[in-house]
């Protein structure tokens, strides 16, 4: 389909846990998501800024973009690099927006536009450019509602940050999420809703997600059997757990240890 060819991607990545260092992209246009962990930007001879995730900027090849994570730290972030003459009407129109003095923009719901991101990076790994192209033109979108929206101070969001952050690190440890919300001086109903509306899932069923997630790996890399991989992420009871990875991932954990096993290389 012709109508979508004015647009050219280059490169296109998700970095979780490292510290991935940019310099430039001379020819290319960018979307730069950091979820998570800190970034130091510097653009053209500016001051360099500091900044921590969950945070947003784009980059254009007019200047140089160097960036890395400060303090030997990791950072969790995902782009995608582009170029063509679509780049130039969403300039135009005011969809692509380059602000040297304020270049970075608020993400309020970052697992939300990680997730959108994801989808973005499927379509490239798939070479569906055409739903890829919309999907781009959805993430500026997100982005320019976000800087158009009245950043809202909450006290409560670094703490937020930092618990679900922790739990993603230990999602084996028995949380209690009563306890968290005493830890804070606020109602159990009242964390959920402040989880709720940052991050668009519960607390109970953000350590769920995590702790499938750390199965996973288990399965895929692993040796330990399914009753001892329910344990170490934290669910005493293999049937239940067995059920909750199902409903994730839509396959049993022992499929998914097979599909693991045969696509990986055979050693020689």
């Amino acid at each position: 389909m012709e109508y979508f060819n004015d647009l050219a991607y280059s490169f296109f990545a998700h970095h979780g846990e490292q510290d991935v260092y940019g310099d430039g992209f001379q020819r290319d246009y960018g979307i730069q998501f950091i979820a998570s962990g800190k970034i130091a930007l510097t653009i053209g001879n500016r001051q360099e800024l500091f900044r921590q995730g969950p945070i947003a900027f784009l980059t254009t090849p007019r200047y140089r973009y160097r960036y890395y994570t400060p303090g030997g730290k990791t950072r969790d972030h995902y782009y995608v690099c582009f170029n063509g003459p679509r780049v130039d009407s969403w300039i135009r129109g005011g969809l692509f927006r380059i602000d040297l003095d304020n270049p970075f923009i608020p993400v309020p719901n970052p697992v939300l536009l990680a997730d959108r991101f994801t989808v973005l990076l499927d379509m490239l790994q798939e070479m569906r450019f055409s739903r890829a192209v919309v999907c781009t033109e959805m993430l500026l979108l997100d982005l320019l509602e976000n800087e158009k929206t009245p950043k809202i101070q909450n006290r409560y969001h670094s703490a937020l940050d930092e618990l679900l952050d922790n739990v993603s690190r230990c999602p084996e440890k028995h949380w209690d999420f009563d306890k968290e919300a005493g830890r804070l001086s606020i109602s159990r109903n009242y964390l959920n809703r402040l989880i709720r509306d940052r991050y668009h899932i519960s607390p109970v069923s953000y350590l769920l997600k995590c702790r499938m997630e750390r199965a996973a790996q288990m399965l895929a890399f692993g040796t330990e059997n399914i009753a001892e991989i329910a344990h170490a992420v934290g669910i005493d009871n293999p049937f239940y757990f067995s059920r909750l990875f199902t409903r994730q991932f839509s396959v049993s954990p022992s499929d998914y240890r097979r599909n693991c096993r045969k696509d990986s290389p055979q050693r020689s």
